[in-house]
């Protein structure tokens, strides 16, 4: 497939795509007149990187996820290491999240609701 074709399909544009390629996140083969062309494993990919970019993760944690994926010999270790650090990193959001609802919830129910919503102790 072109760029253009898989730009279509994600819904992205091309200069995405491209850009997720000069960061080393996906490859392209190029054609004899020099055009990129992607296969099924690059569409996955990138519905992969689209997909994690979308739940908060950063390039270089999709970097570490996208080389593991290719088989580029990073070890196993240290991706397991890059998934247990944003594994706490989201506990600790959503235990935030949990928190700041609440204070919300609680300010619905107030007289004066800013002063529910950032305290920090509930």
């Amino acid at each position: 497939m072109k760029i253009n074709e898989v730009a279509k399909k994600l819904n992205i544009p091309p200069s995405t795509i491209r850009y997720y390629e000069q960061r080393g996140l996906i490859l392209s083969l190029r054609s004899d007149n020099g055009y990129r062309q992607y296969n099924n494993d690059s569409l996955e990919l990138l519905k992969l990187l689209i997909y994690a970019k979308n739940l908060g993760f950063t390039l270089n944690e999709i970097k570490v996820f996208a080389k593991a994926m290719v088989g580029t010999g990073l070890e196993k270790q240290k991706v397991n290491q890059a998934m247990e650090k944003k594994v706490e990193e989201l506990n600790q959001k959503i235990k935030d999240l949990k928190k700041f609802q609440k204070n919300l919830k609680k300010a619905l129910s107030s007289e004066c609701p800013l002063d529910h919503i950032y305290r920090t102790k509930n």
